[in-house]
């Protein structure tokens, strides 16, 4: 949350190591973004709005295995993509999607993903397919890029942009060719991943804090107002098979689904739901 990066040992939980260079330096709510951890290596982006870094660290070690300069980080995490053999880690920053090489850390593509005035910040995390990228955020939409490598370049191409929907904090969930989330005025929508179209939204009141999991045959949805929707994947109509007020509490945190069970972390305490 202050911006330091430590790892520690699962098993015992003995501290491994710790970089405190970035303490101190954070965004304006602190820092929001989860860790990548991908074949030995921890992908970062630590500082604040004025000094922002893209920083690999070895993780057995901590040691910096690179750390490439750009502008302060937002609240999405980062996202691994191969494009034409060039395995990439694409960062959502402050204003736009940067993707750097994984090798060595140098930057191989940006996208603009401009943001409003005042509080505005991106808090969704890119969703990828393949070589390409699905992107949201508060006042965005929801798009689609295309990844291309064109000589010794990487070209980004737009394919497409819906306007009527844009997430304040839910990254979609991308299920047999659609894109499920929660929008900032707190409704569930599905877009079609392949052409943009609207599938459905549906209108009932959740909130714009929630979080949509994939349970196998059933998608999971769960809003901040502790409403617990289970439908199923259907890109025509929502499909809705239950929904249920799981807490008194205020919910943020992401459900854990775990075969029959489904662990929930409200404001006070930790629940577990089995499900017949």
């Amino acid at each position: 949350m202050a911006g330091d990066i430590a790892c520690y040992d699962a098993s015992t939980g003995k501290l491994v190591w710790r970089n405190e260079e970035f303490k101190g330096a954070v965004p304006q709510f602190f820092t929001g973004m989860s860790p990548l951890i991908s074949g030995g290596v921890c992908y970062t982006n630590l500082g604040g709005p004025q000094n922002g870094q893209f920083v690999a660290f070895e993780l057995s070690s901590g040691a910096v295995k690179w750390k490439t300069a750009g502008e302060g980080p937002s609240y999405a995490s980062p996202v691994l993509l191969t494009a034409d053999g060039s395995k990439q880690v694409i960062f959502q920053s402050q204003t736009k999607l940067v993707s750097l090489n994984t090798a060595d850390g140098k930057i191989l593509w940006e996208y603009a993903t401009p943001i409003g005035t005042g509080r505005v910040q991106i808090a969704s995390s890119p969703v990828i397919d393949q070589n390409r990228v699905y992107f949201t955020g508060l006042n965005n939409g929801v798009n689609a890029i295309e990844i291309k490598k064109q000589g010794n370049e990487f070209i980004v191409n737009k394919l497409w942009a819906n306007p009527d929907f844009s997430t304040a904090y839910c990254t979609p969930l991308l299920k047999d060719g659609f894109l499920y989330a929660f929008t900032n005025n707190g409704r569930l929508f599905c877009v079609n991943a392949a052409n943009g179209q609207t599938g459905w939204s549906d209108d009932r009141a959740f909130q714009n804090f929630g979080s949509v999991v994939d349970a196998g045959t059933v998608i999971i949805a769960l809003s901040s107002n502790s409403n617990l929707v289970v439908f199923k994947p259907n890109g025509q109509k929502m499909d809705q098979l239950m929904q249920t007020k799981v807490s008194e509490n205020t919910i943020y945190a992401h459900p854990v689904v775990s075969g029959n069970r489904i662990y929930i972390k409200d404001n006070d305490s930790l629940i577990s739901y089995k499900v017949d």
